[in-house]
């Protein structure tokens, strides 16, 4: 005669408390979703033993119960002047977007979208990172204010900053803007470029004054120097403003014009590009146009404009990676991560022409 296969076990949540040495009550209210006083290394070990024992809510699928598991949550907040459905225009933070919210999904995590910093108060805070659904941390794309950072660290201590750094407070993940800029001005020195215009917008950003520096560090160690006539400050959407095309265009026609245009980023360096061309100007013959960047605006559009920093969807792919790996708020624990920066070769530098008429 076959022996009779032996009923399989039910899984209760008795039957978890007891494997795992703890309260039925507390292990019944962690399964009916409550966190609030549970220490979170005994949340995770209660759903982590209750997935692979097989154990799912009345009502529920056991997929559910694998998702409520393995699935978190992470919110992103942006800068301020920032705008998701106006993203397309800000393709380095879609870039960063991209790779967050890809790495994230692969290890079982999702992307909550709260908004930008001009858009958020303390309720609207409060109300997404506290409570009993709180989400595993935030990641946190371009420079906020101190203040605003210290609202989102009240809510939570698992906090990422992309491009923005905050010693002691939170991790970093940054581009090394000084390698980036030195590739770029070695590039155009080599062209035979001794005369560099600096074209730039978000005055008083970190990275704003970190790009600065490091060009006129450049500079300095090829015996060079950024004259002030030589740096632009434009609005922070240039394609949106009549004032751009009327103040690029008197800065190009002075006599005797930098031939060397670098730009903060690959929106900017669009810009100027389009300007010169208008103007009746050839690029790279009469002036090359480089930028800060590494998006597809530089990369893919056409022509290609050289460029160089680190991949911002690696950028976005480490701040997922600390996100998951969080160890704690100590200052001793938090990390700043500074990725290599690397050069592209573009269509919009040559070599610098060898008479320049006045304009």
């Amino acid at each position: 005669m076959p022996a009779v296969p032996r009923r399989p076990h039910k899984v209760t949540q008795t039957s978890i408390a007891r494997d795992l040495d703890l309260s039925q009550a507390l292990v019944s209210k962690v399964l009916n979703g409550g966190r609030r006083g549970v220490d979170p290394a005994t949340y995770e070990l209660i759903w982590e033993h209750a997935r692979k024992s097989g154990y799912h809510p009345k009502g529920m699928h056991s997929s559910a119960v694998a998702e409520s598991v393995a699935v978190r949550q992470i919110c992103v907040v942006l800068r301020a002047g920032l705008n998701f459905v106006e993203m397309a225009n800000f393709p380095h933070t879609s870039h960063v977007l991209h790779g967050l919210q890809s790495t994230l999904a692969q290890h079982r995590h999702s992307t909550v979208l709260l908004g930008a910093e001009d858009q958020l108060d303390r309720e609207t805070l409060r109300q997404h990172l506290g409570g009993a659904d709180a989400p595993r941390g935030v990641a946190v794309i371009g420079e906020i204010s101190p203040r605003f950072l210290d609202e989102i660290r009240l809510c939570t201590p698992r906090v990422v900053t992309v491009s923005a750094l905050y010693p002691g407070l939170c991790h970093a993940v940054l581009s090394n803007e000084d390698q980036a800029v030195e590739q770029l001005v070695a590039h155009l020195a080599e062209q035979g470029h001794t005369r560099f215009a600096w074209i730039d917008s978000f005055k008083g950003s970190g990275r704003y004054t970190e790009r600065l520096e490091a060009l006129r560090r450049a500079l300095t160690r090829r015996d060079l120097a950024l004259d002030e006539a030589d740096h632009l400050t434009l609005p922070p959407d240039p394609g949106a403003s009549d004032d751009f095309a009327r103040r690029f265009g008197e800065f190009i026609r002075r006599r005797n014009p930098p031939t060397a245009i670098l730009c903060f980023n690959g929106v900017i360096a669009r810009h100027v590009h389009r300007a010169l061309s208008l103007a009746g100007h050839a690029v790279p013959r009469d002036f090359s146009v480089a930028a800060v960047d590494a998006s597809r605006v530089c990369r893919v559009e056409h022509p290609r404009i050289s460029c160089a920093s680190a991949d911002p969807e690696k950028l976005g792919t480490t701040a997922a990676m600390l996100l998951i790996d969080h160890r704690g708020e100590a200052a001793e624990n938090l990390t700043q991560t500074v990725l290599a920066a690397q050069f592209f070769p573009g269509e919009t530098t040559g070599p610098a022409p060898r008479t320049k008429k006045a304009r």
